[in-house]
Parts: C-alpha cells; structure tokens; sequence
C-alpha cells in the first residue's frame, strides 16, 4: 500500500537525557510542572527533574519527563511545548491560519479527553502564560508504535473499530455548546468546507508542480463544491479527531486486544465522522476501504445500534470524506510538500472520489 501523506515530520530526534535543578536556567519549567501537576503530586515536591527528547516529534518539541520526588518516588510525562514561538521550522507558515489554535489542543485534553475514557493519554495538566503566548502541556508518556509500522491489517481495523467508538461517546459534545466552545473545537459548516475548495484551486493555479489536466480537474471538481459542502455539513456531526492519519495513531501491542492510543489532537473538531475514516483509510484500494467501513460501522452498532448507518450510507459519506481531504491536502499550503515516502496523488484522489461519487448519485 502507499502510505498517506501529513504534516507531522516523524523524525528521530538525538536521545539525549540531562538532570534539570529547581533553581537556575530550568527554574521554569520546575515551577511550571509544580503548579500543573499540583493534585498528583499531593503535597510532595519536585527534586529534580530528567529530561529525554522524545523519539519521534510532530510540529512542536516534545520531551520526555522524569520527575523525581522528595520521597523518593517517580512520575513519568511527557511536556509538549505549543507556544507559537517553538513550532518547528519545518512547520512554522504551512497551518492555515484560519485552523490555527495553540492552546486548541491543551482545551481538549483538559474538557473533553479528560472525561471522554476513550484511552487517550491521560491530562497531567497545563501551564498557560498568555501574555508571553507561552502555551505548555502535560501528558502521561504513551508506549506504543504508530500504526504506519504494522503490516497486519488487523490492527489497522481495529483503529477503525475504535474511532467509530469514539464518534458514539462524542455525539453528546455537539449538543453541548458550551463544552465544545471551551475546548475550542473547531465547526465544519459549508463556509468552512467551500473554503478549501477555492484554496486548492488557488494554489494549483500558482504551482509549477501541477500539469494542465491536473489543474483543470480540480477547477472542474471547485467549480461545482456547493453540493459536496452543503451534503458534508448535513451529515450527523460528531467529536473528530481531525488528523487521525496512521502517524497519528500509537499501538499498545503489549497485550491482546491491542490499544490504540492516538495523539496529536491541534486539529480536533465538531465534524461528520466520515472525514477521521477517511484519514484513517487514505492509500488503501476500495477492496480495503470496504473491509474498514465495514468494522466501523461494526463497533458503531455494538456502541449505540440505533445511531449507526447502514453500511451503504457509511460508504457513500467515506466517498465525501476522501474528496474533502484531497482537497484540503491540495489547499493545504504552498510552501510544505510531504516527504517522498508520504506522497500521495491528491488530485487522482479527489478525481476518483468525485467520479464514485456522480456514479452513485446517477
């Protein structure tokens, strides 16, 4: 299969490991851990703290944490830093504005994951300092390798099982507005989905890297959006992932079943369903899409049978999904372009997913 294509640069990082004093250069981050995990640490205080880059990174610096209490006890996290200033330079100018939230993710965690229990990694906490946008989270230290790394395709059906489980325990979030407006979720109306529509066109036009049927393809597909948006915001919203892209997916496969414990959630948001299954199932052929429609709707039925669709009406909203996202991808930004092993071919995509799409409507 080819793999599909993100914006998370999956690249090792030196493992480095270096003691940090409570007082002097680090006296920050000491304070700062001190106040976040303030209940878990329960009157203890922080020793000293060792810290690990993190093997792999996304956007943003991760680090790994040992703290080492006063009572000679340990807590393990990991501390990922938000604040606009330290996107990394691969990442600094490809998010569009418009979905650009800093402190989006540390909201999620803290209002919805928090009390979700879906498996996430658990909220340690947070320390936001506003006027310095200084935006850092806390998170308990996820085991696991990402789902691009297993060749069984068992636990790739399974990470479909488990967002569908998701999407039912989410549903409850869209009727609670208040809720969702503090984790500072993001809304998928027909404005939103047109919008990526004029920017791929837009960028297409501008780039040399397109040839004349690609870029009259997508004009085509742009020109004629209104229908795909208006049908894409009728569909049941839910609580989204927004990226759930195999390297966005860690897997505990330590036991049996496996766990699936997904991260990076900057782009979570209120959201049809089809659009994390249509990440998910990204540069698999229909055969395979097929297969995971079908354990999708499988885990819905067990999780709330009078909520899932049929099997038919899943697979016509994946067909929605894969075109948004191809177009999303080719609205993306100008400036970004996926690793050579990550490249897909958005406009094939887009084409195929709008053909699929006319061939059911006739």
């Amino acid at each position: 299969m080819t793999l599909r294509a993100d914006d998370h640069l999956d690249r090792p990082l030196a493992s480095t490991a270096r003691s940090v004093p409570k007082r002097g250069a680090n006296a920050e981050l000491h304070d700062a851990l001190t106040a976040a995990l303030k209940e878990r640490l329960d009157g203890r205080h922080i020793a000293n703290v060792r810290r690990k880059a993190c093997s792999f990174y996304s956007s943003y610096p991760l680090e790994e944490l040992e703290l080492e209490l006063d009572d000679g006890s340990r807590i393990e996290t990991v501390w990922k830093d938000l604040s606009p200033r330290t996107r990394l330079k691969a990442a600094r100018g490809v998010k569009p504005r418009f979905v650009y939230d800093p402190q989006r993710e540390i909201a999620v965690y803290r209002h919805v994951l928090d009390g979700l229990n879906v498996g996430t990694a658990e909220f340690h906490g947070a320390s936001l300092d506003q006027p310095r946008r200084r935006y850092w989270l806390f998170l308990e230290n996820v085991r696991g390798r990402h789902l691009w790394q297993f060749g069984e395709f068992d636990v790739w059906l399974e990470a479909a099982r488990w967002i569908a489980r998701m999407h039912v325990r989410g549903m409850p979030i869209v009727r609670d507005r208040l809720r969702w407006r503090g984790a500072r979720l993001m809304r998928y109306d027909v404005k939103f989905y047109r919008r990526w529509a004029q920017r791929a066109r837009q960028h297409l036009r501008q780039s040399p890297a397109f040839s004349t049927e690609q870029i009259d393809a997508v004009e085509r597909i742009a020109a004629s959006y209104a229908p795909v948006a208006e049908r894409l915001a009728a569909y049941q919203p839910t609580f989204i992932h927004g990226e759930f892209y195999p390297s966005n997916i860690l897997i505990d496969d330590a036991r049996a079943p496996v766990l699936v414990r997904p991260v990076d959630w900057e782009m979570a948001a209120v959201a049809p369903g089809c659009l994390d299954l249509a990440a998910l199932t990204a540069g698999w052929d229909e055969l395979r899409r097929n297969e995971f429609v079908v354990a999708y709707r499988s885990a819905m039925r067990d999780a709330a049978p009078t909520l899932a669709p049929s099997v038919e009406e899943i697979a016509e909203q994946l067909e929605y999904g894969r075109l948004h996202l191809a177009m999303q991808w080719l609205g993306w930004s100008r400036r970004w372009s996926p690793p050579r092993e990550h490249v897909q071919d958005w406009v094939g995509q887009a084409v195929s997913a709008t053909e699929r799409i006319g061939r059911k409507g006739s």
